[in-house]
């Protein structure tokens, strides 16, 4: 869905969906993302993902056939990164 349907230009790099939490009444579901790029590509992706959101639901709506669908949260998921910085840091020590 994102990367056909939605036609946000700020998430044309590369989006990731590496985790989602969904309480376990699933009135929230917190959507972890990793976005490869800059600082700034990162900025303007988180953008473009909460811009989406309400057609994001209403499409998860659609295709699940649920009652109720969820409160989305989009969370950007920083871990590879800072495996990688530590990566980095034990090759220098070495």
């Amino acid at each position: 869905m994102l990367q056909r349907e939605v036609k946000d230009p700020r998430l044309q790099g590369m989006v990731t969906i590496v985790e989602v939490e969904v309480t376990k009444d699933l009135r929230k579901a917190k959507i972890f993302v990793s976005v490869y790029g800059a600082t700034d590509t990162r900025q303007k992706a988180m953008e473009g993902l909460n811009r989406a959101k309400g057609f994001i639901r209403h499409e998860l709506w659609k295709r699940l056939d649920m009652k109720r669908v969820p409160e989305i949260e989009f969370v950007l998921d920083e871990r590879v990164d800072h495996a990688l910085k530590i990566e980095r840091l034990l090759r220098e020590r070495s």
